[in-house]
This record gives C-alpha cells, sequence and structure tokens, in this order.
C-alpha cells in the first residue's frame, strides 16, 4: 500500500486524503507535529483491498491531538486481519474520531490512545462514550495514559456510559488511577481490561459493569 508521512511543528489537515490502501495489505500512513496535530473533515485510509493484513496510521504530537475524521485500517475482503491506528499527544480531543480495523474473515485490529490524562464524559472530556462504544464495534481500544509529564496525575475518568456488542476488548490502562463514574458494558462477547500503577474507584449508582 505504499505510505505517506507528514511532518512538521503544528500540522492540520483539512478536508484532506491519505490514502495508503493496497490490494494485497495495507500500507503506512504517519503524521506528527512537534507541537500539534489537527485533523478536521479528513480520511486517513490504510486498507488491505482484497487480501492481506492492514496497515498503520500513526498520529502523534508533543502536545495538542485532535482528530475529527475517519481512520481505517481495514483488513482485506477476502482475508487478512485490521491493522493498527495509534492517536498519541500530551492530550487527545477524539470527540469526532470515527476508527475502523475490522477485518470481515480475520482478526479485528487496534486503536491506541496515548495520553498524559484521558476522560470519557457526555461533554467537556476527550471522547464521548457514545462515540467510545460506536468506535468499539470495529476495533480494540487501549487508552493509555502516560506518566504525568504535563504536571498531571496520568489518570483515566470514565463518566459517561459505555456500551457496545461485538467480541471487542477496551483496555483501559492508567499510570495511575482509573476512577469508574459511568457503567462500562462489554456485550456480545466483549471485555474489558482494567490496568493500573495507583488506584481503582468505583462511584456508581446502581450495580456497577458489566
Amino acid at each position: 500500500g505504499g505510505s505517506v508521512a507528514v511532518a512538521g511543528r503544528n500540522v492540520a489537515l483539512k478536508n484532506a486524503k491519505l490514502v495508503a490502501r493496497g490490494t494485497q495489505g495495507g500500507g503506512a500512513i504517519a503524521v506528527s507535529g512537534r507541537t500539534s496535530v489537527a485533523i478536521a473533515g479528513s480520511g486517513l485510509h490504510a486498507d488491505a483491498v482484497t487480501s492481506g493484513k492492514g496497515g498503520s496510521i500513526t498520529i502523534l504530537s508533543g502536545g495538542a491531538t485532535t482528530v475529527a475524521g475517519r481512520l481505517t485500517a481495514r483488513g482485506g475482503s477476502a482475508s487478512g486481519d485490521g491493522g493498527a491506528i495509534e492517536t498519541s499527544g500530551a492530550t487527545a480531543d477524539l470527540n469526532r474520531a470515527h476508527v475502523d480495523a475490522s477485518a470481515p474473515h480475520g482478526k479485528t485490529g487496534s486503536w491506541l490512545i496515548d495520553p498524559t490524562d484521558f476522560v470519557i464524559a457526555a461533554s467537556g472530556g476527550d471522547i464521548t462514550g457514545a462515540q467510545l462504544s460506536a468506535n468499539l464495534g470495529a476495533a480494540d481500544v487501549t487508552i493509555q495514559s502516560s506518566s504525568g509529564s504535563g504536571g498531571t496525575a496520568g489518570q483515566i475518568l470514565v463518566n459517561d456510559a459505555v456500551s457496545w456488542s461485538a467480541p471487542t476488548t477496551l483496555t483501559l490502562d492508567a499510570n495511575t488511577d482509573i476512577v469508574v463514574n459511568s457503567n462500562v458494558s462489554a456485550l456480545g462477547g466483549g471485555s474489558v481490561a482494567l490496568i493500573y500503577g495507583g488506584a481503582l474507584r468505583f462511584a456508581l449508582s446502581d450495580a456497577g459493569p458489566t
């Protein structure tokens, strides 16, 4: 599928289309900004078209990462696993990110979110529960907080309900604490993994996670 690389101090892709599709395997797309990366209304596609594994999409900034667009690294329509997608930065605004690493005849691919802290919230957070739930239909999702290089704690907060029906896994990997204030429901063969270096706290109004 070839490769596409975009790099700079501040990178903005507005209504852009980056394609690294291949008939027998997806290619690689890398977008990096030393200070920030902002993707608005854009599509980044590293799919395997007929066979083979989906490619890779890496979006990385030293500061703010904002994604409002569609990222796909699908496996081939006849065979092949899904690929790998990463969106990383000191902060990550993913409220309008649409991710697809599915594989019709293979293993679903992955989406890694790697900020300093991360908040799942209906408003004012880094992603809504509804948006995360929708993306879990087409990718395993790992939210991995770093060690708080910006002076924060490396926490993951679940302040909005997350629910999906697909055999995918949501992994919350916090440098310090995971705080669950809303329900997390993994249905249809889905699963949840919680990894934390500090504490795991639940503050729910009903029976808790399922």
